[in-house]
Parts: C-alpha cells; structure tokens; sequence
C-alpha cells in the first residue's frame, strides 16, 4: 500500500505542476490584447481572467473537461471500467495519465522559452493521446465515424462555398467593387463558422470536436474584432 500511496501522491503533485505551469504560460496568451492596448492594467486583466474562468467552469458548463475525460481515449486502456483496482491496473492507469501531464508541461516550457503562444489544454490533450497510443497502440485514440465525418466536411465545405460566392455576387452586382481574394476567402469562412460548430456538436465527438473548436474559436474572436 505504501507503494500506491506514493504513487498517488506524486501523481497528484504532477497534476498540481500542471496547473501552475498552465496558469503562468497561458494567463500571459489571455490578457495580451487588453493589457497591450492599455485597457486594463496587467493585474486588473488577470483578475477578470481568473473570475471568468471561475464563473464558466462552475456555472456555465464542464463540457471540456468531460471531453478530455471521456470523449479522447478508450478509458479501457487505463483499466478504469472494472472497479476495485488491482495494483498493475492501477499503475498502469497512473503511468498513462502522468506521462500525458509530464509531456503538456514539458511542451509548455518548450513553448514559453521559444515564446510560442499555445494552449495548455491543447497540449494536455496531445500528451494523453501520445501516451495511450504508445501504451494501447492508435486503435486507443477516440475518432467520429467515417459517414459523420464526410458529412461534416461536406455541408461546411459547401456552406464556405455559397459564403464565398454570395459575397462576391453582392460586391460585383450591387456594389459594383470587385472584392479582394481574402476578402472573399474570409466571407466564406464565416458563413461556415455557424454549421461548423452546430454539426461539430452533434455529429463529431472527443478529439475532432476540439479540433473544430480550435478552427472555430480564432474566427469568432475574428468576427467580433
């Protein structure tokens, strides 16, 4: 028993590094624009930061986290579904998850001194998915059905695709201005924002889910801007 408490304890030590280490490489990447532009000064910005993300996760939703849990790896290679937990179980669930937390916070120093603006919790998923890989083999990673995804790529292409031809018929015709490619590019982009991230949710599960979200998230914060 000594052995698996201790086992616990560094396993909860590594988790704990892992938020400090996500609260000072990513809180810098959340308050950049707003301090830059002189709008709130750095601690002003970090405290609405922190109060947000508070308010989101306790009252909004934990979707992410339960995706993470849940929806990116096959939770049978950890050896979690049988309960109570026989010690080989137990260590090989704990090697899993502690390799995938060392390797976020290593790519979090890695990015933080090269100055890379990337996201912990990205990185947090990319550890999990490279340690149960090399545990499970690829077969252990969570992926939509084919059908879901050609259907997906299929309404948001086409969705892009009418953006993009709307937008350059309104600019010729009634504008009578011919609009520029990445003018028109970005149009597109927008109009398939929308069914991107309605079929993304009903359609696509775990990983590809948050490879949406992440396409997804810059175009907003782009339309808003």
């Amino acid at each position: 028993m000594a052995d698996l408490f201790t086992i616990l304890v560094v396993a909860i030590l590594v988790v704990f590094s892992f938020d400090f280490f996500n609260g000072f490489h990513d809180a810098a990447n959340a308050i950049a624009t707003i301090v830059a532009t002189k709008v709130l000064t750095p601690t002003k910005a970090v405290a609405m930061a922190a109060a947000g993300n508070f308010v989101g996760m306790v009252f909004i939703t934990n979707a992410i986290a339960e995706t993470i849990g849940k929806g990116i790896i096959d939770t049978n290679v950890l050896g979690v579904n049988a309960l109570p937990l026989s010690d080989a179980a137990f260590f090989h669930s704990m090697a899993i998850i502690m390799g995938g937390v060392v390797g976020a916070i290593v790519w979090d120093l890695i990015t933080w001194v090269w100055g890379l603006p990337t996201s912990s919790s990205h990185a947090l998923i990319g550890g999990l998915i490279g340690a149960s890989a090399l545990a499970a083999g690829p077969g252990s990673i969570l992926l939509p059905s084919t059908t879901n995804m050609l259907l997906f790529l299929f309404v948001t292409g086409m969705a892009f695709v009418l953006g993009a031809a709307s937008y350059f018929a309104y600019d010729v015709i009634i504008r009578r201005h011919r609009p520029t490619l990445g003018t028109t590019i970005l149009a597109g982009l927008l109009t398939g924002l929308l069914p991107a991230v309605i079929l993304g949710k009903i359609l696509l599960k775990g990983l590809v889910q948050i490879v949406v979200y992440m396409v997804a998230a810059p175009l907003v914060g782009l339309t808003f801007a």
